[in-house]
């Protein structure tokens, strides 16, 4: 399993990579996924890098492994740190000091990267550095939304690929050197234009599930656009719904709202179909 490592991706972009290329099966989850998976003893050890060693030998990076070491320790997990000798600052003693100098040395780094002049804006609302806004394609494996993290790959030419961060088939293709990642963020949504979205739903099933679900969705002001369901032997609902959201951002609200429906376990997006004029 190699975390994201959010906000940077190092873990999706770089640590991915460097086991790809040594043959090292792996899977990218997202940050807050680790405790989950040891949880459910999926995980047999733990190995973190390090940014600082202090003299004392107390360990620190900028964010995440501290929330690792507790799930760690909370489920018998062993917790290894990997670290080079030029990590130990003998001139660090406590936690404060090691913190404070943390946050200069990101500092430091977000200063020393050059201001670039603004890219084009492609119809998608998404923005690719160095790339002409015709150029830029939203993966259909995927389609991401307003909001979602992104990964995009330049693919040869002039066309650039951008998935969701988490998307299997971007990683796949980072992993394999199918595509060179490049910068990209949003530059805003859609105007004039809706999104359509496409969310499956687990529950245990009984009378009226499909009534109930509906009913959250119309008071959530969403437009169903098609709905396919099936129950296993096993009594376990999977409701696939496909719907238009004005706003994209309004996805995470509609998904709360699901979840709290009697018997719904689970309520999570599988997908988006793309924008339709209005």
């Amino acid at each position: 399993w190699v975390d994201e490592t959010r906000p940077r991706s190092q873990g999706a972009r770089l640590t991915a990579w460097e086991l790809g290329q040594q043959g090292v099966p792996h899977t990218v989850i997202p940050d807050n996924t680790g405790g989950h998976l040891m949880q459910h003893g999926l995980v047999d050890l733990v190995i973190t890098g390090a940014d600082r060693v202090t003299r004392g030998g107390d360990v620190a990076n900028k964010i995440g492994t501290y929330l690792k070491a507790l799930a760690a320790r909370d489920n018998g997990i062993p917790f290894y740190v990997a670290l080079p000798s030029s990590t130990f600052d003998d001139t660090l003693t406590a936690h404060a000091l090691v913190a404070s100098r943390l946050v200069r040395l990101v500092e430091a780094e977000d200063a020393s990267v050059p201001q670039r002049a603004v890219a084009p804006v492609a119809a998608s609302g998404i923005r690719v550095e160095g790339m002409d806004a015709a150029a830029v394609r939203v993966a259909e494996c995927c389609a991401p939304l307003l909001g979602d993290d992104l990964l995009a790959l330049h693919t040869g030419g002039t066309d650039v690929v951008v998935h969701r961060a988490d998307c299997p088939d971007g990683i796949g293709s980072v992993v394999e050197g199918r595509g060179k990642v490049v910068d990209a963020d949003w530059a805003g949504g859609l105007t004039g234009s809706s999104v359509t979205a496409v969310v499956e739903v687990v529950a245990i099933d009984r009378s009226r599930l499909l009534r109930d679900v509906a009913n959250a969705l119309s008071e959530e002001h969403v437009n169903i656009v098609a709905c396919s369901t099936h129950t296993g032997n096993d009594r376990v609902a999977r409701m696939r719904f496909e719907f238009e959201l004005a706003d994209p951002s309004h996805l995470k609200s509609v998904l709360r709202t699901i979840r709290r429906i009697d018997s719904v376990y689970d309520a999570y997006r599988i997908g988006s179909i793309g924008s339709v004029a209005p």
